[in-house]
């Protein structure tokens, strides 16, 4: 039968590879690339459908699948399938007790077998037990990967090497002796072997050995440990913990002695450790050291670290306390990302520096307590921090990095000290906190720094500030007000979107510039008095101001950007300066409460605009007010002309028309408010404060005019 699937294969691919030919031969002027991706796409289909070379029926009935070695002179033991991945769940051919022979006759030639391949026996979960001769030199990765039947395996005297994870999740393994021939062993060979008690390393073996039934592998000359099993042991006399030793082990609780000076990068990574003693002497922790160990309840730290590397504590989830050596300079990236047990931290004062996602995602840890002497602390250094309640940064801190403190919902205050730089996201979604106070040494806020702080209730801006990102204080939804430095040039997009408790602000004559969305969906912000500096105005710049009862352009500006106070439903009077030459769509659509519009634009500047501008009820309902002499133009105009009630501005208190704001209007008014209507009376000039009403207000803003007040 294995003779017969083979003469097939080879058919199958001497077919494929002369298609191939003839292709190439009649595009002969094809791309390299092209020809080179099409030969090895043959190739490595080619590779899959031969997994084996030969199949040969042993006396005992089962079949066995060889490939030849390179020189063709010797075999090596295969997979019947190459395609049977390491997450099929069918495994191969090979069930319960299989025999390798030391040689196989096949056509005239005698063959020895000499080697296990990559993924020979890769989840044969129905193989029991396993003979092979000592004329095996070398197993493969992975080669009995998911073997959970095996529960008995002798390792041939012969064997040399034994490549990365070659037994890895061989459950019913509980004893290993390897033998004195053994000269290389690859990382995690026994890792998830969760039933293995005894590891033993011929005494004879020149390079590795098990000193003192450690139940582990040492290389005898460096005294490194480079493989353990979930009993081992730690011998005095082991100076290094090597890289993957008691990776994915179910070891609960190790000691460390202090002739140990290194350990090595991946060694307890997903390991089942619980209790971990550290002693004295160590020197170096390799990244990923510690990573994922679930259980691990604390550790201490020895004094005579010297570096820790990234990832090292990542993922300890069980992990409730850590203490960190006062001589320890730098907290490297990731160092205790995800160890969401963590109550409480002090940094020493020795650390300079917290790398990147050092302590994301620690959600339990309430306390941090930082040394004098931090110089920088990475971005998401503290995301997501939801137990923290306060932070107090150093006055040594110039700079608060990307998302460090983002998203630490319980943060009710924050100490900035003496920080220059603030980076984007930095204390994003801290809904807790209370006061928002910038240091007077600021000058640079990035995007989205204060985003959602939704409870703030103060916000400080010193003059030292020269640049505020886009969306730093969006959200902000508790600040009643704001106060906005003469050292800003630019109001920024988004800045203060969704402050809905927003009523007044303070815009300096050093503003030129208006970002879009500046102040959206400030729903309680009243009238707003922009300066004359502003030259810009960006699209919904003001939209759903719904406390807006009037809005004044400053003169200069010449665009009224698209839907800038889009959904003002309660605006009533809007006034637009003679430099203005353009108006966007949308400007004014939404303002259902409009009863009054100024237009200063004289009628030799006016131009079209679309009649999405205002709302039908504006068109119908309010006054639009334009300059002498300007009315025929107006109503010539698309889509001004849509006012039914167009008419020539007044002199504001000028009540009784005659060009001048005198006693006589005052004395007019009176009468008005008296029920005694003058013969000559303008309501519109009358109305001083804009209240839509006549009254003692307007009487006394009318002496204010009289008097030059």
């Amino acid at each position: 039968m294995g003779q017969s699937l083979l003469l097939v294969s080879l058919s199958l691919c001497a077919s494929v590879l002369l298609s191939t030919f003839h292709f190439l031969t009649n595009y002969r002027y094809m791309k390299l690339k092209s020809i080179t991706i099409s030969i090895i796409s043959l190739m490595m289909f080619c590779h899959n459908a031969l997994a084996y070379n030969i199949a040969v029926t042993n006396s005992d009935g089962k079949t066995i699948y060889y490939s030849y070695t390179r020189d063709g002179a010797s075999l090596n033991v295969t997979n019947y399938n190459r395609t049977n991945a390491l997450t099929s769940v069918e495994g191969s051919a090979y069930t319960g007790d299989i025999v390798i022979p030391a040689e196989v006759s096949y056509g005239s030639k005698n063959y020895p077998v000499v080697g296990i391949t990559k993924d020979a026996f890769v989840n044969c979960s129905s193989m029991t037990s396993l003979s092979l001769p000592n004329s095996i030199e070398f197993i493969g990765e992975y080669a009995f990967y998911g073997c959970t039947g095996l529960s008995s395996f002798s390792f041939p005297e012969g064997l040399k090497q034994i490549d990365n994870d070659a037994f890895f999740r061989c459950t019913g393994l509980t004893s290993v002796d390897l033998p004195s021939s053994l000269e290389k062993v690859g990382s995690n060979i026994f890792s998830l072997c969760s039933g293995l008690e005894r590891l033993t390393v011929a005494g004879d073996n020149p390079i590795y050995d098990s000193r003192e039934n450690c139940n582990a592998i040492i290389e005898s000359t460096s005294n490194k440990l480079i493989l353990g099993i979930k009993t081992s042991f730690v011998p005095s006399t082991v100076t290094a913990i090597g890289d993957f030793a008691f990776h994915d082990v179910a070891i609960t609780s190790l000691e460390i002695p202090s002739s140990v000076k290194s350990i090595g990068e991946y060694a307890f990574r997903y390991s089942g450790l619980r209790q971990l003693t550290l002693n004295s002497g160590l020197e170096t922790i390799g990244k990923y050291a510690f990573t994922a160990c679930k259980s691990l309840e604390s550790v201490r730290i020895p004094y005579t670290i010297q570096s820790v590397g990234a990832n090292a504590f990542q993922e300890c989830e069980s992990m409730t306390s850590v203490s960190i050596p006062a001589t320890f300079t730098i907290i490297p990236d990731y160092c205790f990302e995800g160890c969401k047990s963590i109550s409480s931290v002090t940094i020493p004062h020795a650390v300079e520096t917290i790398g990147n996602y050092a302590f994301q995602n620690c959600t339990d840890l309430e306390t941090l307590v930082l040394g004098n002497t931090i110089t920088s602390i990475g971005m998401y250094a503290f995301y997501n921090r939801t137990s923290l309640t306060s932070v107090s940064l150093p006055e040594s801190m110039t700079e608060v990095s990307m998302c460090c403190f983002a998203n630490c919902t319980n943060l009710t205050s924050a100490d900035l000290a003496k920080v220059e730089k603030i980076n984007g996201y930095a204390f994003q979604n801290c809904s807790s906190l209370q006061k928002i106070e910038i240091p007077a040494t600021t000058k640079t806020i990035g995007a989205y720094v204060f985003d959602g702080c939704s409870n703030a209730q103060e916000l400080t801006i010193p003059n030292s500030v020269e640049a505020i990102g886009a969306y730093s204080f969006r959200n902000c939804a508790s600040l009643p007000s704001v106060v906005i430095p003469s050292s800003l040039t630019k109001i920024s997009n988004n800045l203060f979107q969704g402050c809905s408790r927003l009523t007044e602000v303070s815009i300096p004559e050093s503003i030129t510039e208006i970002g879009e969305r500046a102040f959206a969906y400030c729903y309680s912000l009243r009238d707003v008095e922009i300066p004359s500096s502003v030259r810009g105005i960006g699209s919904y710049a003001f939209s759903y101001c719904m406390g807006f009862k009037s809005f004044r352009f400053p003169e200069g500006l010449e665009k009224i950007g698209n839907s800038i106070c889009f959904g003002c439903s309660n605006l009533e009077n809007v006034y637009i300066p003679s430099s203005v030459r353009e108006m966007k769509y949308y400007a004014f659509h939404g303002c259902y409460g409009l009863k009054k519009v100024v237009s200063n634009i004289p009628a030799e500047s006016l131009f079209t605009i679309s009649s999405d501008n205002f709302e039908s009820y504006a068109y119908l309902n309010a006054s639009l007010l334009v300059p002498k002499g300007a009315v025929p133009t107006y109503q010539d105009t698309a889509a001004w002309k849509n006012f039914v009630n167009i008419k020539e501005q007044f002199m504001l208190g000028d009540v009784n028309e005659d060009g001048k704001v005198d006693i006589g209007d005052v004395v007019a008014t009176v009468n008005y408010v008296l029920g005694n209507v003058p013969d000559v009376f303008n309501l519109d000039a009358a109305d001083v404060d804009e209240s839509g009403e006549i009254n003692i207000s307007d009487v006394v803003g009318i002496v204010n005019l009289v008097l030059g007040e």
